[in-house]
């Protein structure tokens, strides 16, 4: 029950990280007014006039939410951190995965996504679970 509570807490905080970075780079670069997000041609031809900054600055808030949530899910959970932070990182990866395959993007962030998701959950949770005791 605890492993689930971390996992959940880790995910819902992830998703919403992703959500402010998503809303932080529409702000930067905002997309056309009346975009039919929901034509795949319009939106790849929308995703191609977007600069590689926007693009870096989404990779960042994607690995920073797999990081902070794999952190907390960790401090929920400090006697299986390491498994609370792989379930959480995992599960915000398969969601980054699906962004990925919906929506047309650079190569190079299917490698970072790949790459990216579970070192920055169990560093997060290594950062996150409980310090060990001192020594007597």
């Amino acid at each position: 029950m605890k492993r689930s509570l971390s996992v959940i807490a880790g995910v819902i905080v992830g998703i919403i990280l992703v959500f402010i970075g998503d809303s932080t780079t529409r702000a930067l670069n905002p997309p056309p007014v009346g975009i039919n997000f929901m034509d795949k041609n319009v939106m790849n031809q929308y995703i191609s006039t977007i600069p590689t900054y926007i693009f870096i600055i989404m990779v960042l808030f994607w690995l920073f939410s797999s990081f902070i949530g794999g952190m907390l899910a960790a401090r929920l959970n400090r006697v299986e951190w390491r498994v609370s932070a792989l379930i959480t990182g995992s599960i915000l990866m398969v969601a980054a995965i699906l962004n990925l395959v919906m929506i047309s993007h650079p190569v190079w962030m299917w490698i970072a996504v790949l790459a990216g998701y579970i070192p920055a959950a169990l560093l997060g949770g290594m950062l996150g679970r409980a310090k060990p005791a001192p020594h007597d």
